[in-house]
């Protein structure tokens, strides 16, 4: 290895390059060779720059053409090398070789020089005008770079938008499309805004649209789109008059129908680049009611390419949103397979969600139970999601999928049982309010299997035995024989716990309390309790006046009291009935007595160590029950109270308005440099400044005008009634009939006269004529063209062919 990397710095040494720089043509090429693949490498040769520069003008093609692509490398790189170069290839602006002549305006164009502005705008107005396509080609992929160097520099004026301008001009009337890709690549990149330009155009790019490389379709693609977005209406705006069950074409504009048509025959196109880029168009531009045509192709990508996978589930994501019924009969190309990563599997398990049925949920949900063993942790956790969005999009079918997740719940796989828990919680939550009093759900086998978790050793996820707590707690009547155990577990582990996990044990507590607790039992009212202030030494001098008032206050009520006493006083009925008292009836607890007792002595130590736990929340929440407790009642219950069902929704990505093929779609986000299409117009813009142009040309060829076109085509017929025959030039001589004289002897017939070969005498026939009698019709005999040997033969085959079958009909005449 050591001694190939010798050779190879031995062979590119200056040395050796400028001994064979030296000789005849054939050291030249393996010089330029060597040099050519230092080039490749990213080496900087520049010590023979002057000895490369000097081969420009050698009169072998390809000495010319490897030094130009050595000159292009350095000129980049070194702008003091590229002023060098500069007046040595002004000469190669006008060589033989289109080749040659690309390369040095391409040469030119790789200069970051203020110097070679004039040299490069000189290339680029001869290069335009130039017989070759690859040199016109060039010249406009170089007035990029030559607004690049001018806006660097900071020089860029008014006089170069005309220079730019009238440039472009020049290329509309192109016609060769590997012209005008790169033509329409530099309006889109220059004059993006100018969509006055595209009148003129507009049928012409419409027609060359499938002739353009990818590049130029792509760029066409954005011009027209905006065009297509200031000129005309939004075809979903529809009168309620008009609304149909599909948009009818009479609706959308011509022209506007013109270019979807041609939209339609680009989804053949083999390009991945130039389908996403016409199914963005068709969803900014078309009808909803036509987006049907997008989904083969893209159906046919996602099949044979693996690398645009992602990219193109984000566009199935987004037509989704759009029409969900679009790929509901494609549903089996977004089942999971083992090998797809983590974001290909989380998108496709979106798709599946929005587009499940009641003709496909089984199949659905039956795949991802079978398949849910054989993915990573990250996909299992995607395929739970999944599940409960399903069973909230098919109600009916919850049960199902909740008899099937506990079977998981057994599993040695801690994270997927974690996730299980979550998903249990969820469903079970939904199926017992939706459906209280469902008889065939085995809710006391569901509740021992998560009982069974609590007592076990495993190490749960802080959110799965929340779970655990949660269900256990909201349903306590369902495991009341399991109570006692799980407080005496929760007081053991309760060090250990989580915050949310410990949070929700107090929860669980106190709804247990419920059931043994004699304060939550029979709960009393306690009264208000007012705290009376502390008295002050003002207070107290102040109410030792207050006390003499009082006492004679007093003495004069008792003076009255002893006049009202004198009065007779009415007597007392006889018999009194009693006040009656509603029997109250306590509740008794639900386990004996000296289990209560055991039970309370939990709890307190529960809360005991809710009062020194370092937490805030913890300490908060105990002081919240315990005051709850001294009250009683409905502030208990206040606690207690269940939740509602939880609702899962489709996450499916909403991207606002977001052009599917930009950066900012697949980020989630509008980057600075984000350029949207236009809003759509109010009205139609009925100004007539669009002309084909593919119809002109035709007419021009045939002669006619442009007056003739807007005339219509009756008028080009009109020309023609005026047609006389009498001038029409003809090398033949016509025919012309004489009348007839005939002269009949008495007696005679003319049945005689025909018969009769007698000629007068001094008349003949003229040459080609037919004589009847009296009667000369002048005529033009044709001479017969001769026969090849060829024709000969095969009229000689038909003549015998002929001969025989007449031979057989009249044997077989005689034989009857």
């Amino acid at each position: 290895m050591l001694d190939k990397l010798r050779l190879e710095e031995e062979l590119t040494s200056v040395e050796v390059l400028k001994k064979l720089l030296v000789g005849d043509d054939s050291h030249k090429m393996t010089a330029l060779k060597r040099l050519v693949g230092c080039v490749a490498m990213g080496k900087y040769v520049e010590e023979v720059f002057v000895d490369i520069v000097n081969l420009v003008s050698s009169p072998v093609q390809q000495i010319r053409r490897l030094s130009h692509i050595y000159i292009q490398y350095h000129v980049s790189l070194n702008e003091e090398v590229a002023i060098m170069a500069i007046s040595s290839l002004q000469s190669q602006l006008l060589d033989r070789d289109h080749v040659v002549r690309a390369n040095t305006i391409k040469i030119l164009a790789s200069m970051n020089l203020l110097s070679s502005i004039p040299t490069l705008q000189e290339a680029i107005q001869t290069g335009v005008s130039d017989s070759s396509p690859l040199v016109r080609r060039t010249s406009y992929a170089a007035l990029l770079s030559y607004v690049d160097i001018l806006e660097s520099n900071d020089a860029y004026e008014d006089q170069h938008d005309d220079f730019v301008l009238t440039t472009l001009e020049r290329g509309f009337k192109d016609r060769i499309p590997f012209v005008l890709s790169m033509v329409y690549s530099c309006w889109n990149a220059l004059l993006p805004d100018s969509h006055h330009l595209v009148h003129d155009q507009y049928f012409k790019m419409v027609k060359y649209l499938a002739d353009l490389d990818e590049t130029g379709i792509l760029a066409t693609l954005d011009i027209l789109n905006r065009y297509v977005r200031i000129e005309f209406t939004d075809p979903q705006l529809v009168d309620a008059d008009d609304v149909t069950e599909d948009i009818d074409f009479d609706i959308i504009h011509a022209d506007h129908r013109k270019y979807i048509d041609a939209l339609k025959i680009l989804l053949l196109h083999s390009a991945p680049c130039v389908i996403t880029k016409v199914v963005e168009a068709m969803v900014s531009i078309a009808p909803r009611s036509e987006l049907h045509v997008v989904v083969d192709p893209i159906l046919r990508l996602l099949r044979h390419s693996k690398s645009l996978r992602p990219l193109l589930l984000k566009f199935i994501e987004q037509l989704m949103l759009i029409d969900p019924s679009l790929f509901e009969h494609h549903f089996k190309l977004f089942l999971l397979q083992p090998m797809d990563t983590h974001e290909i599997a989380r998108t496709k398990l979106r798709l599946l969600a929005a587009i499940i049925s009641e003709e496909n949920v089984h199949f659905v949900v039956s795949y991802l139970f079978d398949i849910i063993l054989r993915c990573s942790f990250h996909v299992q956790k995607e395929i739970v999601d999944c599940l409960g969005k399903i069973s909230f999009v098919q109600g009916g079918f919850s049960q199902f999928i909740l008899l099937e997740a506990i079977k998981f719940l057994r599993s040695h796989n801690l994270l997927l049982v974690n996730e299980v828990l979550v998903l249990v919680k969820n469903l079970v939550k939904r199926h017992i309010s939706v459906q209280p009093t469902v008889e065939d759900l085995d809710a006391n086998a569901i509740f021992s299997k998560l009982v069974a978790i609590v007592f076990s050793d495993t190490v749960l996820l802080p959110e799965s035995l929340v779970a655990v707590l949660y269900l256990c707690g909201e349903y306590l009547p369902r495991i009341l024989h399991f109570a006692p155990d799980m407080l005496r577990v929760i007081a053991l582990n309760f060090k250990t716990y989580e915050v949310s996990v410990k949070l929700e044990a107090l929860s669980f507590v106190v709804k247990c309390m419920k059931l043994f607790d004699p304060r939550l039992l029979n709960p009393k009212k306690v009264e208000e309790v007012v705290e009376e202030p502390e008295e002050t030494l003002d207070d107290f001098l102040a109410s030792e006046g207050e006390e003499e008032e009082e006492k004679e206050e007093e003495e004069e009520e008792k003076e009255s009291e002893e006049l009202v006493a004198e009065e007779p006083v009415p007597e007392k009925p006889v018999f009194e009935e009693p006040a009656t008292e509603e029997p109250v009836i306590e509740a008794k607890s639900v386990y004996p007595d000296e289990l209560n007792t055991k039970l309370i002595q939990i709890v307190d130590y529960i809360f005991r160590m809710c009062h020194f736990d370092g937490n805030p929340e913890v300490r908060d929440k105990y002081r919240l029950i315990e005051k709850s407790l001294e009250f009683g009642g409905s502030f208990i219950e206040a606690l207690c109270l269940n939740m509602p069902a939880p609702v899962l929704q489709e996450d499916l990505m909403i991207s606002s308005g977001l052009l599917m093929c930009s950066m900012s779609f697949h980020l989630g986000r509008r980057l600075e440099d984000y350029y949207d299409l236009p809003i759509w117009s109010t009205e139609v813009n009925k100004h007539g400044l669009r002309v084909d142009d593919t119809e002109v040309v035709m007419k021009e060829d045939q002669g006619f005008t442009m007056d003739d076109l807007s005339s219509g085509y009756d008028d080009e017929y009109d020309q023609y009634d005026d047609y006389d025959e009498s001038e029409v030039e003809t090398d033949e001589k016509p025919i012309k009939l004489v009348e007839p004289k005939i002269e009949l002897e008495k007696g005679a017939s003319l049945d005689d006269w025909l018969n009769s070969d007698e000629e007068e005498e001094g008349e003949t026939a003229p040459a080609g004529a037919i004589s009847l009698g009296s009667i000369s019709l002048p005529v033009t005999l044709q001479q017969p063209t001769p026969l090849s040997p060829v024709e000969v033969e095969e009229e000689d085959k038909e003549d015998e062919l002929e001969d025989a079958y007449e031979s057989y009909y009249d044997s077989e005449e005689e034989l009857e």
